[in-house]
């Protein structure tokens, strides 16, 4: 029995056969894919923007017809998540609404912004800590909802990010802890008089010794006056440790003062930044005997930039006749 016998000259042919028609086929076929994505990118309609460089938050968002998908950063302060200021959720005339997502990353947070009537609208999102209580930065985007026959288009026109000053939080394991914040556009140096809250404690602890006392609404089992939740018995008493914090600025055309207010033993000062330029800040209290001193900076912008601080002992001033 013979067996077929296969020339090196004839394997040679059929691989030049094969190459012939395998090459076109790979050709074609990386053709068809690149015009189906063509296809796919134009069908979905999504268009991807990114924030300019150099921010300490930087966002992204995602044009897809009558939805904007945006997502900001927080990797800079990850204890802080950023929220919308839009209130008009539930109005059938709003141009837009604003949903939080239900699924966030851990150093972003994202919304959807859904198309609902033709206009402009500008939105505001904030940086906030979890009590909401201090503001570390905002980002304003100014979007446009077009309609097109019976379909709405959402696309951004512009945004605006307004970098804060970093929330400085000192000596907590002291007893006259402070903050330094950015909220409202006013810069906020808050102290804390652990020492009230201790001596305030310290009262309420008392066993009871005055049956008139009108704010007293009952006893405990060990003899404890349990007072009334809604009056303070002690108002004078911490009116009188608390009141005579004062906020002073070096170039009062700068910043100014807008206040002072104070909340159990927390004292705050909330100041104005006015114009370009440095200016040095005091919250002294003569009682407490400390003062917060905060060398800083207001930027064009109206942003402030803290340059330094720190509590120290205030020293007394001398009396008359010590100075003679």
């Amino acid at each position: 029995m013979s067996k077929d016998v296969t020339f090196e000259s004839e394997k040679l042919a059929k691989r030049e056969g094969r190459r012939k028609w395998i090459i076109p086929a790979a050709i074609t076929l990386g053709i068809v894919l690149i015009v189906l994505a063509v296809i796919l990118i134009l069908s979905t309609g999504k268009k991807k923007y990114t924030s300019p460089e150099g921010l300490t938050f930087p966002y992204t968002w995602t044009e897809n017809k009558d939805t904007i998908t945006l997502e900001i950063d927080h990797t800079a302060l990850p204890e802080y998540v950023w929220n919308s200021v839009q209130t008009d959720q539930a109005d059938e005339n709003a141009i837009l609404t604003v949903a939080k997502d239900a699924r966030q990353s851990e150093n972003s947070t994202s919304f959807t912004l859904k198309a609902m009537n033709p206009g402009r609208m500008s939105l505001d999102f904030v940086l906030q800590d979890a009590e909401q209580a201090v503001t570390a930065s905002e980002l304003n985007l100014l979007v446009e909802v077009v309609q097109e026959e019976e379909k709405l288009t959402a696309v951004v026109l512009g945004t605006v990010p307004e970098e804060k000053t970093e929330p400085i939080s000192v000596g907590e394991d002291t007893m006259f802890p402070y903050r330094i914040y950015m909220e409202n556009r006013s810069l906020v140096i808050e102290v804390t008089d652990v020492r009230v809250g201790q001596y305030l404690d310290y009262l309420e602890s008392l066993p009871l010794d005055d049956e008139n006392d009108s704010h007293i609404v009952e006893v405990d089992e060990s003899g404890n006056a349990i007072r009334d939740e809604e009056s303070n018995p002690y108002e004078d008493l911490q009116r009188n440790m608390l009141n005579d914090w004062e906020c002073v600025c070096s170039d009062e055309t700068l910043m100014t003062s807008e206040g002072i207010l104070y909340n159990d033993e927390v004292i705050r000062a909330y100041v104005s930044p006015l114009a370009p330029g440095s200016c040095e800040i005091l919250f002294r209290s003569a009682y407490a005997a400390q003062e917060v001193y905060v060398s800083c900076t207001v930027e064009e912008d109206g942003s402030v930039t803290i340059l330094s601080h720190q509590i120290r002992a205030l020293q007394a001033e001398p009396s008359e006749s010590s100075a003679q």
